[in-house]
């Protein structure tokens, strides 16, 4: 069932990953197209030494239901860090 703080256990978030395996231009995909939008998470996770994440998260919302925080993390090493690239 996932965390109690988890958005996917509240259908607020989900998990991507590009059939064509392009994650770089996934990644910055994501970020470009959430500029400007409303949004609470964009993790991109477990990355690599070159910054590429095994999947993007996309929390739409916090799992409280209203708060929006607009960040922008990266997954490295099993630590939260400000997105790279």
């Amino acid at each position: 069932m996932g965390s109690v703080t988890s958005a996917h256990r509240y259908g607020y978030a989900f998990d991507l990953i590009p059939l064509n395996g392009r994650m770089r231009e996934f990644k910055a995909f994501c970020r470009e197209f959430l500029k400007g939008r409303a949004f609470d998470q964009l993790i991109s996770e477990n990355e690599n030494d070159q910054g590429l994440p095994q999947w993007m998260h996309v929390g739409c919302r916090h799992p409280d239901g209203r708060q929006q925080r607009g960040q922008l993390l990266s997954l490295v090493n099993g630590r939260y860090l400000p997105m790279t690239m």
